[in-house]
């Protein structure tokens, strides 16, 4: 249910609380209750024990920010692509290192001309450049790395991520 969101990173912690209906319906109850989040929104659910224990209860849903994100874009949809996934990785409490596509250089000029000027460098950063400096991202540690693009260079991504055991969220086509 909750795998269809990406990005934001929420803990749902449910206290002291007897469930009218099955868990899998509180599941439901809950997505239909966040649906004013943004639509790529990575939600985990934590529950309590005493959840089934207690028919008085209460539930709340914590920011649960993950650390710095690093987020590759593509090319054929440069600006957008790049400042939709930027606003949800913000909004959760998240920095980011953005590296727009090389393919698309003006569109990533003023990307990073326009994050510079308006937003916290401690909080964003863009790197510019091609696959070498892609490559030396993609050895640093990041708490999440967002891609979007193709399926092969998705694969160099995963295999990049898998050596620090960093969760990912791909976008690929084919």
């Amino acid at each position: 249910m909750f795998c269809a969101y990406r990005y934001l990173s929420v803990v749902v912690t449910v206290r002291n609380a007897r469930p009218t209906a099955p868990v899998g319906c509180l599941s439901i109850c809950l997505s239909q209750r966040l649906s004013t989040c943004p639509s790529f929104a990575l939600l985990s659910v934590q529950v309590n024990n005493s959840f089934l224990e207690n028919p008085n209860g209460s539930a709340s849903v914590v920011p649960s920010p993950k650390g710095t994100v690093l987020l590759i874009s593509p090319w054929n949809y440069p600006i957008g692509l790049c400042l939709k996934p930027l606003v949800a990785i913000l909004a959760a409490g998240n920095t980011v290192v953005m590296k727009p596509s090389e393919v698309s250089s003006n569109s990533a000029s003023a990307i990073k001309r326009l994050v510079e000027k308006y937003l916290d460098p401690a909080a964003v950063r863009v790197i510019l450049g091609g696959v070498a400096e892609t490559t030396a991202l993609l050895r640093e540690k990041f708490a999440h790395i967002v891609y979007t693009g193709n399926g092969d260079v998705a694969r160099i991504i995963s295999q990049a991520a898998a050596k620090h055991l960093t969760p990912l969220t791909l976008e690929v086509s084919k």
